[in-house]
């Protein structure tokens, strides 16, 4: 039996195979991405997505409760109700309680069964004089003639009641005539404001009954009419 002896791998034969192995080893190198990185030529496959621009909502007001009263208290709300009992006999005085009130405002409402005028004042409250007026009716202190609207009149007179303090500023610019066109109220208009005193002429639908009431925090005067 005749036995072939294996071929001897000689030193060149060697080298050869190594560099073959070197250079396929860095076609393979080359022909891979590095892991995580996206070729530079390559598309991306998904689609990019803008962000969406987060819209900033408006604040909502707080909603009041229904059929109660708001949550944030109004300071010049006045009282409709327990108010006490109206007075139908002329002259008529009420006491203040500062002998120099300024006027801060003045506004006239109606309500069922009555109407309403309210002096609001800076600090105080001044002292008031009611009384029947006969036309024909005046401006205090040139003596004008007033027109008025009314079949029946009341002047009302705030002593130490002004508009002006004793250094000129004046603290009510508001209106001096209102028309509230009220069942018993029909104008409400100043007639004077002098010597730091201001008299206010209510033209009326017919004879009047009146109640007057003090307020605090603002201050304020009020006189509600009702029909006699």
């Amino acid at each position: 039996m005749v036995r072939h002896a294996a071929p001897r791998l000689t030193v060149d034969t060697l080298d050869r195979m190594k560099r073959i192995v070197l250079a396929l080893a860095l076609v393979g190198l080359l022909g891979c991405s590095a892991p995580g990185t996206p070729s530079p030529s390559a598309p991306s496959t998904s689609p990019s997505v803008a962000p969406t621009p987060t819209t900033a909502s408006s604040p909502s007001s707080p909603a009041s409760p229904t059929g109660g009263p708001s949550a944030t208290a109004n300071p010049s709300a006045e009282p409709t109700s327990d108010l006490g009992d109206f007075i139908c006999q002329y002259p008529y005085a009420v006491d203040g309680t500062r002998e120099r009130a300024h006027i801060a405002d003045v506004r006239t409402g109606r309500h069922p069964g009555y109407d309403r005028a309210v002096f609001e004042f800076e600090r105080g409250i001044p002292a008031l004089d009611v009384k029947v007026g006969q036309p024909p009716l005046t401006y205090d202190p040139s003596g004008l003639p007033m027109d008025v609207a009314g079949e029946d009149f009341l002047i009302l007179i705030l002593r130490g009641g002004t508009g002006i303090t004793p250094n000129g500023r004046q603290t009510y610019d508001g209106p001096t005539e209102f028309t509230p066109g009220g069942d018993v109220l029909v104008e409400f208009e100043q007639a004077g404001d002098f010597e730091a005193q201001s008299e206010w002429v209510a033209g009326l639908t017919g004879p009047a009954c009146i109640r007057v009431f003090t307020l605090t925090g603002p201050d304020r005067l009020v006189i509600d009419f009702a029909a006699q």
